[in-house]
Formats: structure tokens, C-alpha cells, sequence
């Protein structure tokens, strides 16, 4: 805990000394899902589906520089995750990330960010922390049409020698504005987490997406997903699941 003790007190000192130029922002989430095979079932296998609320939000300040074209983003998030019918497995998540934007052109962006999130159970074996990195770059086609690409690094660290893990991520998006308030996204993302046990130590996952953001006002979204899920082992095991999500939220 050390190193997000460090990381939470470097965070905290560049906002104080940049207070003055920052614009704040921030938001509150309530959201549904429902995961048709939550408990992993190969195929031809039992499926058992679950039911998750998650009542998430958000504070932040962004950080303009001198040249206008670049800025320090800071955020500290919180969620509470409650699930249906495995209770015992509902957790808070606690988070802190800093990153960097920068803006080559109107077409051009790239995004860099560091950050640290902490897990909690009531079963405190349970418990564990994420350390992260990730860069994305996000290109304009016009005003309503852009990509967004990214790769990623976690660290996972746990109370239990097991649910330890090193993961990397690839990750991409087509984005479509189709009205003013409306927003339309196909993603993919592909990740790996090798886990430090002997059998089955390489997990691997593929997910697709599609969303749609509904704005209702200028502080308030309505959202929708379907998400097609992939999960295998170097052990061979493998198994496939469906994730819909519904929520709504109010943002500054």
C-alpha cells in the first residue's frame, strides 16, 4: 500500500499547486447488468446468470497548459457493486488516476494515464489492488465520426498468492455521433492476465461491443450495451457469456 499511499500524495500536491487554472468536473452513475454465464460454464455446461447494480461516481480537475494544446487530467472515482445472488462477492472499488492529454491537431489526439484502484470484500481474502497504464490515441474523421485505439498494463496484487497477475490489453472503437445527442460505439478489446499459479496460468479474453448514449439534458445520459464475451485458458479450458447493461447518469 505504500506505493498508493505515494502516488495518492504526488497526486493531491500537483492539484493544489495548479488549483488556480483547473476546470473541475465530476458525476454520479446507477447502473444494471445482467451476465447470462457468470459462473464460467463451458459449453454444454450449466449456465448460472446473475444480476449486478452499481452505484459509481466521480470527481476530477482538468489542467490546461501554457501552449493550449495539452493538459493534466486528475480523478478519484468510487463504485459499490452489489450482486443478486452471489452476495458474498459484492465489493467497493476506490480509485486514483492522473494522466496526460495532448492535442496534435483537430484530427489528432493521444491520451496517457496511471492509475491505482483498490478492492474490498467483506471477506477480506478477497481483497486485492490494480496498479495500470494505458495510452490511447483517438483520430477525427469529421465532427460527428472518429477512432479511438489504446493498449494497456495491470498489475494486479492480492491478499491470496493466486489472484496475482500481470495483464496487457488491446482495445479499439469506431464512434458515431448520429444526432446531437446521441452517440453510437462497436468496440473490441483483447486482453491476457498471467496469474502466478502452476496450472492454467495464461487466461485470455476477447469482448465486442455495442452502446448507445441517449443524452437527456446537458447533465443528464441514458446507456445501453451488449457485450459478447470469450474467455480461455492455456489449460484448455474455455467458455463463452452475454452481458447486457442499463444506467443512467448526471454529470457537472
Amino acid at each position: 500500500m505504500n506505493t498508493t499511499k505515494i502516488f495518492s500524495a504526488l497526486l493531491l500536491s500537483t492539484c493544489f499547486i495548479s488549483l488556480a487554472y483547473a476546470e473541475p468536473f465530476g458525476g454520479i452513475d446507477l447502473s444494471y447488468s445482467h451476465d447470462d454465464n457468470f459462473n464460467g460454464a463451458p459449453k454444454g455446461g450449466v449456465k448460472l446468470a446473475e444480476e449486478i447494480m452499481s452505484y459509481s461516481g466521480y470527481v476530477g480537475t482538468y489542467v490546461p497548459r501554457a501552449n493550449k494544446h495539452s493538459a493534466w487530467i486528475f480523478k478519484g472515482d468510487a463504485a459499490a457493486n452489489r450482486l443478486n445472488q452471489a452476495s458474498q462477492l459484492d465489493n467497493n472499488i476506490y480509485g486514483l488516476s492522473g494522466g496526460y492529454f495532448h492535442r496534435f491537431s483537430k484530427a489528432h489526439s493521444l491520451t496517457t494515464n496511471l492509475g491505482a484502484r483498490a478492492k474490498r470484500f467483506d471477506d477480506k481474502r478477497r481483497d486485492g489492488e490494480i496498479y495500470s497504464a494505458q495510452l490511447s490515441l483517438k483520430q477525427n474523421t469529421s465532427a460527428t465520426f472518429w477512432f479511438r485505439e489504446g493498449i494497456s498494463y495491470e498489475y494486479g496484487a492480492a491478499q491470496v498468492k493466486s489472484g496475482e497477475y500481470n495483464g496487457y490489453g488491446i482495445n479499439g472503437s469506431l464512434n458515431w455521433k448520429a444526432a446531437s445527442s446521441t452517440l453510437l460505439t462497436a468496440g473490441l478489446n483483447w486482453n491476457e492476465r498471467i496469474y502466478d499459479v502452476l496450472v492454467a496460468d495464461k487466461r485470455t479474453g476477447t469482448q465486442g461491443t455495442l452502446s448507445l448514449v441517449q443524452e437527456l439534458s446537458k447533465h443528464a445520459y441514458l446507456r445501453g450495451s451488449l457485450t459478447k464475451q470469450k474467455n480461455s485458458t492455456n489449460g484448455g479450458g474455455e467458455y463463452e457469456s452475454t452481458v447486457y447493461g442499463f444506467g443512467i447518469g448526471f454529470n457537472m
